[in-house]
């Protein structure tokens, strides 16, 4: 039997070094990706085409986690909802 595990991806952007109007195209590409990844579009083709992370190349993967080995704060959104 295998350990219960999550996946997570990410996209970043990032504010750093940014104007005040430059700082507002980022907050909405950020909405507007959001709105795109529940639309149905690919998280993982999502990332690898907008984030600023090196986890782009890897569609923005970080990896499989258990229980316990993230913070308080995102394990309660994680583990508390249905998978997908």
């Amino acid at each position: 039997m295998r350990e219960e595990r999550t996946f997570l991806r990410e996209i970043t952007l990032s504010l750093e070094g940014k104007d005040a109007a430059a700082q507002a195209a980022v907050e909405k590409k950020a909405k507007d990706l959001v709105a795109r990844a529940r639309k149905g579009e690919r998280f993982g083709e999502l990332a690898k085409s907008n984030s600023e992370s090196q986890t782009k190349e890897q569609y923005g993967e970080l990896g499989g986690f258990k229980k316990g080995e993230l913070g308080k704060t995102i394990e309660a959104l994680i583990w508390e909802k249905e998978r997908g």
